[in-house]
């Protein structure tokens, strides 16, 4: 399931939206199999705020903010004077399971597709949503 897009460029709201355009991995054997660098993950967990609910759609919101389209190597970092996408194998690992109303549950599923993450070699990078 490495590339949900097809090969030809495309821009940034169509299709299903990953990380970045990055290509996505379902498990961890998937993940594993494609060697990355740095695997995205969602933590869509808005429990523990009073006034502030919407938080679990931050994941969601990151991934489609971007502002380019496909391909992804394109993507330049002018501080640091350097394409990201074409240093880093970056795959989009979708988010862990945070079931509503369970929050010891929730962490305990961010920390074990974390734990995946690492177990597959991949730099973990956790997509959240922090309220004001």
């Amino acid at each position: 399931m490495a590339d949900l897009r097809g090969p030809e460029p495309q821009p940034n709201f169509m299709g299903i939206s990953t990380f970045a355009h990055a290509p996505f991995a379902l498990t961890q054997d998937e993940l594993k199999s494609m060697n990355p660098g740095v695997a995205i993950i969602g933590a869509p967990v808005d429990m523990g705020v009073v006034n502030r609910p919407g938080a679990r759609f931050g994941p969601r919101a990151i991934r489609q903010a971007g502002y380019s389209g496909s391909p992804n190597e394109r993507l330049y970092h002018m501080g640091l004077d350097v394409y990201p996408m074409r240093e880093l194998k970056v795959v989009d690992f979708g988010d862990a399971n945070c079931p509503p109303s369970l929050l010891e549950q929730s962490h305990e599923a961010i920390r074990l597709k974390v734990l995946q993450a690492l177990h597959a070699n991949a730099l973990p990078i956790v997509l959240v949503e922090i309220p004001p």
